[in-house]
């Protein structure tokens, strides 16, 4: 009798350890696929796009959140692709000299108008400081 207890409480545990990792695998195949689905966009360099939503559970709200994310990412990089559009047309405007420069008082860039009222090439003035070409009573 008692081994016929055993046996069976082996078998139920059998059968449930199974059914446990049946339902896990079935319930945890969104999430792989979604996985599976951006490591191939990150290793073959493509843009990450939107993933489908296999169901509303916490997987799929998960998914739905990634989604999201992606938007907003997406947002902002338009608006700094705009934003540096516009700088640089204000940059390279030809009527008047603009610099962006360091900490460390050098030259980070500058337009081609602010070359001609300082007299030297592009590259020169980049190799100098703003200090160099500043008379010493106005520093």
């Amino acid at each position: 009798m008692q081994q016929r207890l055993f046996g069976t409480a082996l078998l139920l545990t059998l059968l449930i350890g199974a059914a446990v990792w049946w339902l896990l695998q079935r319930q945890l195949k969104s999430m792989q696929n979604a996985a599976e689905a951006i490591s191939v966009m990150i290793e073959n360099g493509a843009e990450l796009n939107s993933l489908p939503v296999a169901s509303n559970d916490e997987v799929g709200q998960l998914v739905s959140g990634f989604n999201k994310l992606l938007d907003v990412i997406r947002s902002r990089e338009d608006q700094l692709r705009d934003r540096e559009t516009r700088f640089r047309s204000y940059f390279e405007l030809p009527v008047i000299g603009v610099a962006v420069t360091s900490l460390e008082k050098g030259w980070v860039e500058v337009n081609s108008r602010l070359c001609e009222i300082f007299g030297y090439s592009k590259d020169e003035l980049l190799k100098l400081s703003w200090t160099d070409i500043t008379r010493p009573d106005a520093l």
